[in-house]
């Protein structure tokens, strides 16, 4: 194999992919590691059955919606592609969110692997924008008007911003040239987020994977293939038949019951929520006093995200890895109850309780991301003095003052006890170094086995002959 090897073009395509399967690959990693190839497959079957959507989808006004429910009920087997199509990009974005969870609670984007964590960010933004590209495809009444939120986003930015919402509009109102326009953007991207996945795979792949134990010694490789290959597929198997079952029994239960009409121009839904997996972003929107300061939350937001390479040491984000850390995961862990606490109050109607108990949980995300306590000040300046003060403001201020309480409690009861998990990783780490040992014992047998079996079958070559030369 090494010999056929040194053979290849050390630039070919095909020495490449040689490279991938035998590169080293940390020993410790779980199932929880294979979210990227399932978001990347996912990704695959998303263009695969959107090409297969293009043939028949018609993007005019008049027929858009018609020629939906005319791949649903004319075309064989229509309705198993388009369920899948829109079953398929909520999988995706729930394995690419599973996929930036695990890597921030092993610190995988700290330095030699912060460029691979910029591409990673650059996907996320560019994966949202193809999705809200593609939401007002079917020309239903709830994706036409939250694209029309969604469009008047852009208008905080001054004459800029209202120019660009033209441009990207077609006009004024969404109409021909805007549906045009977004299914030639939907189609073409995802051609673009194929290229910067494969850079993403290139410059993770020239760093290795990072282990769960925030460990670099040299014991804690193995070769990809045919290790970590089996774990792959095997998984990508038992996700397929998943997604197959909410296809076959439950395939609407990621869509809502205003997008079976076709879009009225006229008349607004009485609730606009978008998909699911924008719900933080627009429980952020929702609750904040104005809507520039809502878009300028989300800017920050996501530059927090891009930034964690290079402003981890001020976060509890600090070391290599939170696995072992208590304190760092009770933080760790507190966010994201915020960020699903505001996807949750984004998807319920506008009341007083969900905008209080909505205003708590965004701050309390910048305010968990960051550890900067002046943040509270800024909000006491703001409620106390830009704004008339009442019992919900006094409410809203308590809670948060309850809960930095509780949150530094927690910080001095696991601070006590952080002792026992360093005892516990070294534990850990000896176990580790115990099982590789055997695991390498078990393969360097192997290969003995394998030596001398062609050996035996060697000498039994040259004794047979042997005979047929004594018998000539």
């Amino acid at each position: 194999m090494l010999n056929s090897c040194k053979k290849i073009n050390e630039n070919s395509f095909l020495r490449q992919g040689i490279v991938f399967l035998y590169n080293k690959t940390n020993v410790a990693l779980t199932y929880f590691a294979n979210t990227g190839f399932l978001a990347f497959s996912s990704l695959c079957l998303q263009i695969l059955t959107g090409i297969f959507l293009v043939c028949w989808y018609i993007p005019n006004v008049q027929f858009a919606f018609f020629s939906i429910s005319f791949i649903m009920l004319e075309v064989p087997y229509g309705w198993f592609i388009r369920y899948w199509h829109v079953t398929g990009a909520s999988f995706f974005f729930f394995f690419v969110y599973l996929h930036i969870i695990k890597n921030i609670f092993y610190g995988s984007f700290k330095a030699p692997k912060h460029f691979v964590w910029l591409t990673g960010c650059f996907i996320l933004i560019l994966m949202m924008i193809i999705a809200f590209f593609g939401y007002i495809l079917p020309w239903g009444d709830m994706s036409y008007w939250a694209t029309v939120v969604v469009s008047n986003v852009f208008t905080v930015f001054g004459s800029f911003g209202l120019y660009f919402s033209i441009w990207l509009s077609g006009g004024i109102e969404l109409g021909q040239h805007t549906l045009s326009k977004f299914f030639a953007f939907h189609f073409c991207l995802p051609f673009f987020l194929l290229f910067i996945i494969f850079l993403h795979f290139f410059l993770l792949h020239n760093v290795c994977s990072t282990s769960p134990f925030g460990v670099k010694e040299h014991w804690d490789f193995l070769i990809f293939e045919p290790f970590f290959r089996g774990k792959d597929l095997w998984s990508l198997f038992f996700i397929l038949n998943l997604q197959l079952l909410v296809v076959c029994l439950f395939p609407t239960i990621f869509m809502h019951a205003e997008n079976f009409e076709v879009a009225n121009l006229k008349t607004t839904p009485l609730h606009i929520v978008p998909e699911w997996y924008f719900l933080p972003f627009y429980g952020i929107l929702r609750v904040t006093p104005s809507k520039t300061m809502g878009v300028f939350l989300v800017f920050v937001f996501f530059l927090l995200l891009v930034s964690l390479p290079f402003f981890s040491f001020i976060t509890f984000f600090g070391g290599r890895t939170i696995h072992f850390n208590a304190i760092n995961q009770v933080y760790y862990y507190y966010l994201l109850l915020c960020i699903f606490f505001a996807g949750y109050f984004g998807n319920k109607t506008i009341n007083e309780i969900t905008l209080c108990f909505g205003s708590i949980v965004v701050s309390l995300i910048f305010l968990n991301f960051l550890q900067l306590y002046l943040y509270i000040d800024f909000y006491f300046f703001y409620l106390f003095y830009f704004e008339n003060f009442d019992i919900l403001k006094l409410t809203y201020v308590s809670a948060l003052i309850f809960c930095f309480i509780v949150a530094r409690s927690f910080e001095w009861y696991y601070g006590s006890v952080n002792f026992f998990w360093i005892l516990l990783y070294r534990k850990g780490r000896r176990r580790i170094q115990q099982d590789l040992f055997l695991l390498e014992s078990v393969l360097f047998n192997k290969k003995i086995i394998k030596i001398l079996t062609r050996k035996e079958q060697e000498v039994n070559r040259q004794l047979a002959l042997g005979k047929e030369l004594k018998s000539i």
